[in-house]
């Protein structure tokens, strides 16, 4: 049996929740788990929202759909391990209802050696009407060397919500589109535009945490940091003054990142009259040495 389901409700959610701190500055609530399956929910807020009218921002879904994948590998694993994430396709099937809590919920598919396969969907309480499905391939690594169990006797830091800077009234009009979506602030995603080409720009937060241990960015905030600078790119091509509507999302992850600034560049691969396609690079401190690429997928509005 996995340690994992050993655990009273409270250590669980000590170790899947507030010991990340992304999963508690977006306010991740673990809810269920057993062999092979898990159930993290993602309540409502103004903070994750996609706009003004929208409901959950599907870079708050994906960070969802991403933590709950890679934790549910470990209901699998008969010692405390750690997963990474190698690629995750996500489908975004319908928008997130505005003052809707989101339901994520993932089986583990089969486990091969070192990978793990899974797949999940998000919903809002309706499995057969889903916001987001997804399938996921994950490597599994031995643990850091530690105790867990021992370790959930230990006290938290007390953790601290990141509070958004000041909306810069000086913007350029592309910035100001991204800074009137609240998740795109609580990202601290810039948007840098120069003869046409987008450079994508997410300050370092300490809330962007994913592995407390080895201080690497979240996947999720990845994902979310490649999916505005598509969005943004896209827009500085058509021109457009509205957000596109994203409905397809391929993540690889190929190094990992450090506690710091991430950027990312976006190429408009094909641009129809109804339909987007950008292949997008994450990487820090070297484009040479990206930490994530996706192929971005938007229908035109």
């Amino acid at each position: 049996m996995s340690p994992l389901l050993t655990l009273t409700p409270a250590q669980r959610e000590r170790f899947l929740i507030r010991a990340v701190p992304l999963h508690c500055q977006l306010g991740m609530r673990s809810v269920s788990c057993s062999e092979g399956g898990m159930r993290i929910d993602l309540p409502w807020s103004e903070a994750l929202a996609a706009s003004a009218e929208s409901g959950l921002h599907p870079g708050a879904i994906a960070t969802l759909i991403d933590a709950l994948s890679g934790s549910v590998v470990l209901t699998r694993m008969h010692d405390f391990r750690r997963s990474a994430t190698l690629d995750l396709r996500l489908d975004f099937v319908r928008p997130a209802v505005r003052g809707e809590p989101v339901v994520g919920e993932a089986e583990v598919l089969h486990i091969d050696g070192n990978l793990a396969f899974t797949r999940a969907v998000a919903h809002h309480g309706n499995v057969t009407e889903p916001v987001a499905v997804s399938s996921g391939c994950f490597a599994v690594f031995k643990g850091h060397g530690g105790n867990p169990l021992a370790e959930l006797e230990e006290p938290l830091p007390t953790f601290v919500p990141w509070q958004p800077t000041p909306v810069n009234g000086g913007a350029s009009p592309l910035q100001r589109i991204f800074d009137a979506v609240p998740y795109s602030r609580l990202m601290g995603f810039e948007a840098g535009l120069d003869q046409g080409s987008v450079t994508g720009r997410q300050r370092y937060g300490a809330h962007l945490i994913g592995n407390p241990v080895m201080r690497s960015l979240h996947g999720g905030g990845i994902a979310s940091l490649l999916q505005l600078t598509a969005a943004a790119q896209l827009m500085a091509r058509s021109g457009a003054s509205t957000l596109p509507r994203l409905f397809n999302l391929n993540l690889e992850f190929l190094r990992q990142s450090a506690p710091a600034d991430a950027y990312a560049r976006a190429e408009v691969m094909s641009l129809t009259r109804r339909f987007a396609n950008l292949r997008v690079t994450a990487y820090q401190d070297d484009p040479q040495q990206p930490i994530a690429m996706a192929t971005v997928q938007f229908v035109l509005v």
